[in-house]
């Protein structure tokens, strides 16, 4: 399929204890507000392109889940990508297994607002895999944001290239643990990290800027 589930438009969706695997899109948000969407315990994997990719995001919460092995086609594909579409307020991703094994620049999640306000992300108590420490120099990244602000803590990187990397806003980040990454810690473009507690062990680069 193109889309195992596509949505538009809709005020109130729960998606739970699904299986999406080997489409083109696991789940796609498209045009139209999506406001209070919940997605908890599924395990999204094999698509061709992303996991999961909308293009705003009111009132989310992805919890317990499991993003796998996006961009089978080897092109492009992140396991969650929510790309310039509208404000985000309010989406938090938390207690989910990420893993992109791909040797490219492909994320287990970029949020890219950079046009619009951003307020309320919230990512933590996840763990997140990238290829690997003998092919984390070619890709396969943490968390890419480029967004006003946001909350990323008790997350778990390990093997990426780019543990967390921030382009602008003012990013918070505590108590992660970031291990035989490339880069740990990325800030570029003016972004403002500030950390407490966080352990950045074994990479070629604890932080950049």
């Amino acid at each position: 399929f193109i889309c195992a589930i596509e949505m538009r438009n809709a005020l109130t969706v729960t998606i739970q204890n699904c299986t999406l695997e080997k489409n083109r899109f696991g789940i796609r948000v498209t045009n139209g507000t999506i406001t209070d969407l919940t997605i908890t315990n599924c395990t999204i994997q094999d698509s061709w392109t992303d996991n999961l990719y909308a293009a705003r995001g009111v009132n989310w919460t992805i919890s317990g889940c499991s993003f796998l092995n996006p961009a089978k086609s080897g092109t492009s594909g992140d396991c969650i990508q929510i790309f310039a579409g509208a404000n985000i307020d309010n989406v938090d991703i938390y207690n989910n297994t990420f893993s992109n094994p791909l040797t490219t620049d492909k994320q287990c999640i970029i949020i890219d607002q950079s046009t619009y306000t951003t307020s309320g992300l919230t990512i933590y108590s996840n763990d997140f895999y990238g290829p690997g420490y003998a092919g984390r120099a070619s890709g396969g990244n943490g968390i890419l944001l480029v967004v006003d602000a946001a909350s990323i803590y008790d997350n778990l990187f390990y093997g990426c290239k780019n543990g967390i990397r921030a382009s602008g806003g003012t990013i918070t980040c505590n108590n992660n643990t970031i291990l035989s990454c490339l880069y740990g810690l990325v800030s570029i473009d003016g972004a403002s990290i500030t950390t407490t507690g966080t352990i950045v062990r074994k990479c070629d680069i604890n932080y950049y800027t």
